[in-house]
């Protein structure tokens, strides 16, 4: 199968051509897993008998833009995981059982791939869920770990600069209150020098009376 050209985006290098790493999987009395790095194959059919399996898109690469997963749960159930990003078209029913539409009608990304589930389930149940990869998940817990460092960070400059304009302030008004008290006190020295003055004109008035009586 030749590879279909596909949109730009990180979605290209997953969506690979070929005839897939697996078409199909039985648990009878039993259970089945497809996860990790497998190619999805254009149609993949899983039967499950009192049994149960479980098909995880998350790191898969994917033979074709679109892929079908056709479920057959009987007294049985089968559980697909796609990742976020990954449009989800649910054609299945259930027979006395359970068909997961809850994921359908969630737009896809630009080039990401297209995801069919079809088939039935009778007295049993197929789920269909949407969860990031544990690598993701980290990858999210340590973006978020690091936006609360900086938001504290950023907390402890603003802390900082109110800090330095508190101080800044203070040290303004210590300065205007110190050239207010030495204002004060040269008010008071004038004053004083001129009162001394005044007193030394009087006692000059007082004498030269004295000695003109004289």
């Amino acid at each position: 199968m030749v590879k279909e050209p596909v949109d730009g985006g990180s979605w290209a290098g997953r969506i690979v051509g070929g005839e897939g790493s697996s078409t199909g999987a039985v648990a009878i009395l039993s259970g089945f897993q497809r996860k990790g790095r497998w190619t999805v194959p254009k149609r993949f059919t899983c039967f499950s008998f009192f049994g149960g399996g479980e098909i995880d898109l998350r790191e898969a690469n994917f033979a074709d833009r679109e892929v079908e997963i056709n479920c057959i749960a009987i007294m049985g159930g089968a559980q697909v995981v796609v990742p976020p990003g990954v449009e989800v078209v649910v054609r299945g029913i259930g027979i006395m059982g359970a068909f997961d539409h809850s994921e359908e009608g969630v737009p896809g990304d630009p080039g990401a791939p297209r995801v069919i589930v079809t088939g039935f389930a009778f007295w049993g149940g197929v789920g269909i869920e949407r969860k990031v990869t544990r690598a993701e998940r980290q990858r999210l817990k340590e973006e978020r770990r690091q936006q609360k460092l900086d938001r504290g960070s950023s907390a402890k400059e603003l802390h900082g600069s109110h800090r330095d304009a508190l101080s800044g302030l203070h040290d303004a008004h210590r300065e205007a209150m110190e050239e207010h008290r030495d204002a004060i006190r040269r008010r008071h020295e004038e004053r004083r020098e001129r009162h001394e003055e005044r007193r030394e004109r009087h006692r000059d008035r007082r004498e030269r009376r004295h000695r003109d009586w004289d």
